[in-house]
């Protein structure tokens, strides 16, 4: 899992006391500031969802915890729930005991980002759980295309694999073996994509 360094880490230094109070003070919530909570929502057919789920602080209530009302979403009305700020990155629902991701409006969080290890990880857990890899799975049903359908297929998937794998080394060269890929990237490289085929 990610790790992330808590700005509430035990010191021993003065001038590390003084640089960890400073940040804490930068991050002490105020009430009406609006900030955004990852949650995964259950239904009961059995479909999840994630959703940063918009809420305003209404109270300081000491010790780093505060009152939020989060906002009206689809059938669940608004709610109050206490939270307290771990860090920069992490809000601790009091009731559930449980630390979930936060982040001002506007920001991208940290577990938004994906590295194309945990990519490709993925991919393979995915394929290994349906007894078939999704390349498999695309070929057979290409078989049923016509030959001509074939064709056009296999010549698009193939320029659109090189276009990726340059792009990709592009900014692996750029910013290192550690970068971590992100929805804007993939995003412009899309969109680079659809532009060089005259579709946008």
């Amino acid at each position: 899992d990610t790790k992330y360094l808590c700005v509430f880490q035990q010191s021993f230094d003065l001038s590390s006391l003084e640089f960890e109070s400073s940040l804490v003070e930068m991050l002490r919530l105020k009430v009406g500031t609006r900030v955004e909570v990852r949650w995964e929502l259950h239904y009961d057919e059995g479909r999840t969802e994630e959703h940063w789920w918009g809420c305003s602080v209404e109270q300081e209530l000491g010790h780093e915890t505060y009152l939020v009302r989060y906002d009206a979403y689809k059938e669940f009305g608004e709610e109050r729930r206490k939270v307290r700020l771990v860090d920069e990155r992490f809000l601790e629902d009091i009731e559930l005991e449980e630390e979930i991701p936060w982040r001002f409006p506007g920001e991208t969080h940290p577990c938004e980002a994906v590295t194309m290890v945990e990519i490709l990880d993925e991919q393979n857990r995915l394929d290994a759980e349906c007894g078939e890899s999704v390349h498999d799975e695309a070929l057979r049903e290409m078989g049923k295309l016509p030959i001509s359908g074939q064709q056009r297929i296999a010549s698009e998937i193939g320029s659109f694999r090189e276009f990726l794998d340059g792009r990709l080394r592009d900014l692996l060269s750029r910013y290192g073996k550690g970068y971590e890929v992100t929805g804007d990237d993939m995003n412009s490289i899309l969109e680079d994509y659809q532009r060089n085929l005259g579709r946008v």
